[in-house]
Formats: C-alpha cells, sequence, structure tokens
C-alpha cells in the first residue's frame, strides 16, 4: 500500500526555477539522491457523469479508474484514495490487463465488476473522459543506503478533453512512498524550504468538475454589496448565457450600504437588458458600532458615471430577499443553484436562521472572501468582506460544516492576481467601442484608487473571480482544508480566516476538512475569457 503527499506551487511562474532547482541537488535535506529517472506518462481516465447532480461518480467518491501508458506498458488501473484519522492519505491500486494496440481500451467487465463492488453500486457505465499528458522525472531519495526509498515525483502536466480542448496544465509535486514516516518527514521539508501547498486531490479531481461542467447549465443567485467588481461580477454572469443562467440578485451592506447597492444591481441589470430578473434585498444592515463601507474605494455611490449609458434609466423597487429566495429556490431541481456572494454574509447568515432548508437544496456556496496564505485588505491578515461581519461568516461557515453543504472561498491568494488593465480599455473605448467606454466609466474610480494606493495601472477583479470560478472551475486548482475564522471579539483580527495547511497527522482534525478553497488561477486565461464576455468576440 502506498503513501501520497501532493504539493502543487504557490505561484506557477516560478515552477521551472523550483523543479530545476530539486533536480540539481544531490542531497535535499537529510535525504540522499539515490538515482534520477525520466518518463512521459500518458493516461486516459474513464469515469460516468451523474445527470441528477452532473457531478461524476468516481471522482466524487475519490476513485480513479485510468488506462496508463508509459513506455511499452499499458495497464488499466483502479485508485481508490483512503484517508483516516491521524493518517497521510493512502491508495489501494487494483491493476487489469491492458492488450498492446493503438486504440485505447475501453474498461472490460473485470474492471466494472471491480468498480462496482468498490462502489457498492449495481450498474456503471464508464465512458472516456479526458487525457492527461505528463512529462515525469523522479528523484529516488532515501535516508540510509539500504533504507527504504521515497520517490520525488516532478511532474509537469496537461489535461485535455476527449475533444482535445484544454482543460488545464499543472506543474504538481508528489512524494510517494510505502513508508508513511518518510513522506511525513519529506513532506515537512518542502513545505518549510519552499512554501508549497499541500494538495490531497488527484489529478484528475482537480479537473473532474471542469469536464462536468460540459453536461449542462448552472443556475445562481449572486447576493453582491455592489461596486465595481461586483459589478463585473454581475455583468459576467449576465453575458455567459450559455453557461449559466441568473435566477436573481440580492443585495447586502458592504461597500456601500444596501440600499444603494440595490440600486447599482438595478443599473446593471438595465444596462444588460436583463431587468425582468429578480431584485431583492436583505432584511437590515450589518449590527456593528462603526461604518464599515468601501465607498472611497468604488466612488460614493459605488459605482463610476454610467448614468449616459442607461437610457431612460428609473431604479425599481427591491423585494425582501427572505419572501422571494425560498420560492425561487424551491422551483429549481435540489441541488441545482449555486449561490454566489460577493459581499459580507449577513444576509446568508440571516437565510441560516430562517430558512435553513432552501439553502440545502443549493448544489453549494462560493464565497469571495478572505485571505489564507495572503495579506488581507482591510487590516494585515483580514479581508474585506469577512472583516465586514465576523459573526455572520462563522454562523455559515458553521452551518455548511454541520449541513454537509459544499462550500468554497474564492479568496485574496487568487483573487490578488488577475488584474484588469486600464490601458487597452481605454484605447478600444477612443476607438468608439461601447462596451469599451461602459467598463471605462465604471471602473475609472476603483481603477484611481489602486493606482494612488498600489501604483496599479489597473485594478483586481475580486468578485468576479468567484463568478469566473463557478464557470470555468478548470482555471483553478483548489482543494479541502479545516477553517476557522476570528470572531468578532478579535479587535483588529476579527475575520482572520485561517486553513490549517500544515503537513500534521497528529493535531488534525479531518472531519472538519470540508472547505474548498481556490489556491491557484490561470491569470493570463481567466483575464483573457473575462474581456471577450464583457466586450465580445475578439476582446
Amino acid at each position: 500500500m502506498t503513501h501520497e503527499f501532493k504539493f502543487i506551487l504557490p505561484e506557477e511562474e516560478f515552477a521551472s526555477e523550483i523543479l530545476a532547482l530539486l533536480k540539481a541537488r544531490d542531497r535535499i535535506g537529510a535525504f540522499s539522491v539515490l538515482r534520477r529517472e525520466q518518463e512521459q506518462i500518458r493516461d486516459v481516465y474513464y469515469d460516468e457523469v451523474d445527470a441528477a447532480t452532473m457531478t461524476l461518480t468516481l471522482a466524487a467518491r475519490s476513485v480513479a479508474c485510468r488506462l496508463r501508458r508509459r513506455q511499452s506498458l499499458r495497464v488499466i488501473e483502479v485508485k481508490s484514495r483512503i484517508i483516516r484519522e491521524q493518517e497521510y492519505p493512502h491508495y489501494d491500486t487494483r491493476e487489469f490487463w491492458a492488450p498492446s494496440g493503438e486504440t485505447p481500451n475501453e474498461p472490460g467487465e473485470d474492471v466494472l465488476a471491480h468498480l462496482r463492488e468498490t462502489l457498492g453500486v449495481s450498474r456503471l457505465g464508464l465512458q472516456r473522459m479526458c487525457c492527461l499528458r505528463n512529462d515525469r522525472e523522479t528523484l529516488v531519495l532515501a535516508r540510509h543506503s539500504g533504507g527504504p526509498t521515497l520517490s520525488l515525483h516532478l511532474d509537469a502536466f496537461r489535461v485535455e478533453d476527449d475533444f482535445g480542448i484544454r482543460l488545464g496544465e499543472l506543474h504538481e509535486i508528489e512524494l510517494v512512498s510505502e513508508s508513511a514516516s518518510l513522506v511525513a518527514e519529506a513532506s515537512e521539508l518542502l513545505t518549510s524550504s519552499f512554501r508549497l501547498v499541500k494538495i490531497r486531490r488527484s489529478k484528475l479531481e482537480n479537473f473532474a468538475a471542469a469536464v462536468s461542467q460540459r453536461y449542462g447549465q448552472q443556475s445562481l443567485w449572486l447576493d453582491t454589496d455592489t461596486g465595481v467588481d461586483d459589478a463585473l461580477a454581475l455583468l459576467l454572469a449576465l453575458r455567459s448565457p450559455d453557461l449559466c443562467q441568473v435566477l436573481g440578485v440580492s443585495a447586502v451592506s458592504g461597500n456601500v450600504p444596501a440600499r444603494q447597492a440595490s440600486a447599482n444591481n438595478a443599473r446593471i441589470l438595465h444596462y444588460a437588458s436583463a431587468s425582468a430578473i429578480p431584485l431583492c434585498i436583505g432584511p437590515g444592515e450589518i449590527a456593528r458600532g462603526e461604518p464599515h463601507t468601501a465607498q472611497n474605494v468604488h466612488g460614493t455611490d459605488g459605482m463610476g458615471d454610467i448614468r449616459r449609458h442607461l437610457g431612460t434609466f428609473r431604479p425599481r423597487e427591491p423585494m425582501p430577499l427572505l419572501e422571494i429566495f425560498p420560492g425561487i429556490i424551491q422551483q429549481q431541481a435540489p441541488h441545482s443553484v449555486v449561490l454566489v456572494t460577493t459581499g459580507p454574509l449577513t444576509n446568508v447568515a440571516t437565510l441560516v436562521r430562517e430558512c435553513p432548508e432552501a439553502l440545502c437544496r443549493l448544489r453549494r456556496m462560493v464565497h469571495m472572501g478572505g485571505a489564507f496564505a495572503e495579506a488581507g485588505n482591510r487590516h494585515p491578515s483580514v479581508e474585506f468582506n469577512i472583516a465586514a461581519d465576523p459573526q455572520s461568516a462563522i454562523d455559515v461557515l458553521r452551518f455548511c460544516r454541520e449541513r454537509h453543504l459544499p462550500h468554497a472561498f474564492v479568496p485574496l491568494d487568487v483573487t490578488h492576481r488577475v488584474v484588469l488593465e486600464q490601458r487597452p480599455l481605454v484605447a478600444r473605448a477612443q476607438q468608439g467601442d461601447a462596451r469599451a467606454e461602459f467598463l471605462v466609466d465604471l471602473t475609472r474610480p476603483y481603477m484611481d484608487f489602486y493606482h494612488r494606493n498600489q501604483a496599479l495601472n489597473g485594478c483586481p477583479i475580486h468578485d468576479a473571480m468567484a463568478v469566473g470560478f463557478v464557470l470555468w472551475p478548470e482555471l483553478f486548482v483548489s482543494d479541502t482544508y479545516h477553517v476557522e475564522i476570528a470572531g468578532p471579539g478579535a479587535g483588529d483580527f476579527a475575520g482572520t480566516t485561517v486553513a490549517d495547511f500544515r503537513p500534521t497527522r497528529l493535531y488534525r482534525q479531518a472531519a472538519r476538512e470540508i472547505t474548498e478553497i481556490a489556491l491557484r488561477v490561470d491569470r493570463l486565461e481567466l483575464r483573457k475569457r473575462l474581456l471577450e464576455r464583457l466586450l465580445g468576440a475578439g476582446a
């Protein structure tokens, strides 16, 4: 039985340098490099799409079925990941003979029978889902001559769907050994020396959501404190009708008071010719002792001067969230709606108290918020949305744990990586591009703030990335962790989000490792796709 530990690098830009450094060394800490191996691995992954939940049957249960090709070797592997309290992940692997030939072989009845037994199901139909190409260099390590060995896999892989469409690329470092103690020692060495981030998900699991995405349109509800980046998030969702349907938009106090956020939502819906979408407002202001807005960042009304783009616009009165949200969710198929929040979690905490069963019908929640390995933007360690109402964030996190509701944070760790640049927008606006003119007017106060504060010639698109995380999961790397949030009594540290990234066995709480965190993003591709949606094809 093998024990594995996987890592990604905090920045893909540094991957080649770090991997070159590791490859060149004869010793890594207390480990000697016994030998080096190179190989090309080509995998074809098989799975079944669950039509009810639009998920992958095997990947959802941490099982993988793949046809592996290594030089002349062809074998079908079924891997089952096992995680127990106070243990590193380890895998049971069953191998099945695969005949030689150029055409990939489908899993036979012997493979299907084993999978049905492993999953405890009576029926299972597999299909080819994606291909993985991995150029791997392996360092075989040992502490003592003649002692147990440890394989350090340095992977550079590319994932494509069955049509050859790129789903993602990533460098990954993997430790594999039959000795759990060697894996533990080496993982601590790598995390402390290279700031590597531990992940448990397999390569297939990292892209499973992306493959599932192709089998149906998602329904979204957006809860916003609409300033500039919330407006970009709402526009991105509205301009992606092939990928999602916006069921409703609700306003919460944050960047601006809730009433102003609702008026801003009405403006964006009107501009996007989507005024038929329900417009709601939460039940009240955040209970706090001092104003907690970001009007110095987003402008007095939360957005730039977009009046000339709105024509004969008249704001409509928002409806009460508690009267509208439960009914709309009830009308949808169970577990089909994603709730995306781009402001404080005040409204969601109210829904937790008043209509928890409606939330339990969601597919998942995705929150733009938190700062884990990144500096904060409200205080040194605290992100604005969580700092605005830390108690509500705590209540929502507790509810998700108790009800086993999937939830994810898209934190500053990734949102700081994608900057919307000002000059290309201005250049297109000067050529008479109406959509670019709107974006220039919308983002002007926001970009001015970031220029004064950080000398950026543009602005991060924080909230739009939460929508991007839902639309294009293949552009992100994420994993689940035990997360805690500092409460209101923590002073300036109230709202600090802490994830347990430790490579520890003795102190971990595996039952709490259910909060998904976006760790990495393909920033160039995400920005490209965002502009294509906001500006039209050819952006």
